[in-house]
């Protein structure tokens, strides 16, 4: 998702020499479908092993030469990163775990919680997390990676939870400090930020879920419900609204995954496809088709990165990118 480089998984140096002498051949198209396994000499491999249990082999991938890190679990499929770049040698795995390829060294954070979702802010300094503690209760904090300290930021009692489950709940960084997060309040939906220089908490939207916001703090995402499970009272839609002026700028019958990169472009991530807005005009300006079973999708650098999936005992992973440069 924009602010996260997922390495579909890839060092970004050698994409970029690829993507010259790609130009250079004389490809001009402005949506340009490349294979990127042909031309980058490590990334990482996500193998999902079990369809149900959703369990994953995470790889690390070197000159052809493959090399397990982790098995793991992710809850939240659809939508989660189980490789996120920290810096030229770090990444964050399945949320919990950073590896350093340079040392073969895998470290798992000292965070006392089940995190089944989690975002890294723009400068990879703080990630945010969802889960459950130890007495069982849903919990949003942050964890901060130079000090190796982590920060709750609200507790959530059962009486709260309602219909809601593990994997319907989120948290998403907006500007450096600003945290956007899924905060149940008597079983209904409701989005509440939170600001950690300040250490502020403010209610942002009731009757809505699952907040995507860019960087530089202009757009808010989310699907508009009243309910986490079944239809509720209330159509779903997605909606995209400017965070200063709290209006509409677009919105779409239905639940669709928006991807919003550090260039604030904006993507729609819907069932077989995949479009992209105009954030002048907040107009549809590209179509792409894509295949039906996606998981893990990211949109960086106006490139989608996802994992494409068979629907059942799949082992392999093909890793696509779409260009739009």
């Amino acid at each position: 998702m924009k602010k996260i480089f997922i390495l579909s998984w890839i060092i970004m140096t050698l994409f970029s020499s690829f993507m010259t002498s790609f130009a250079q051949q004389g490809l001009h198209s402005k949506y340009v479908r490349i294979q990127e396994e042909l031309a980058i000499k490590s990334y990482y491999k996500i193998e999902v092993q079990q369809d149900l249990a959703m369990e994953y082999n995470i790889i690390y991938v070197e000159n052809k030469e493959e090399k397990l890190i982790l098995t793991t679990h992710l809850i939240n499929d659809a939508r989660s990163q189980p490789v996120i770049e920290l810096n030229k040698d770090e990444v964050l795995l399945a949320y919990h775990s950073i590896y350093n390829h340079r040392l073969n060294t895998l470290d798992k954070l000292p965070i006392l919680v089940d995190i089944f979702y989690a975002d890294v802010n723009a400068s990879k300094e703080l990630l945010a997390y969802v889960g459950k503690n130890n007495q069982g209760k849903f919990e949003i904090g942050f964890y901060e990676f130079s000090t190796g300290e982590y920060n709750t930021i609200l507790i959530i009692e059962p009486s709260d939870w309602g219909d809601v489950l593990n994997a319907e709940m989120y948290v998403d960084w907006g500007q450096e400090n600003i945290l956007y997060f899924d905060a149940p309040n008597k079983g209904k939906p409701c989005i509440m930020m939170y600001n950690t220089q300040k250490q502020t908490m403010a209610k942002v939207k009731e009757n809505a879920r699952i907040p995507i916001a860019s960087n530089n703090g202009e757009w808010l995402a989310y699907i508009s419900t009243d309910a986490y499970s079944g239809y509720g009272s209330i159509p779903r839609k997605t909606m995209i609204e400017q965070i200063k002026t709290n209006e509409i700028a677009y919105q779409t019958e239905g639940e669709k995954i928006v991807l919003i990169d550090d260039d604030n472009s904006i993507g729609l991530l819907g069932e077989g496809i995949f479009e992209i807005l105009d954030n002048q005009t907040m107009k549809i300006e590209k179509t792409i088709p894509i295949h039906k079973n996606v998981i893990c999708p990211s949109f960086e650098n106006c490139k989608l990165c996802y994992v494409k999936t068979k629907l059942k005992n799949y082992h392999i992973i093909e890793s696509n990118t779409y260009s739009t440069e």
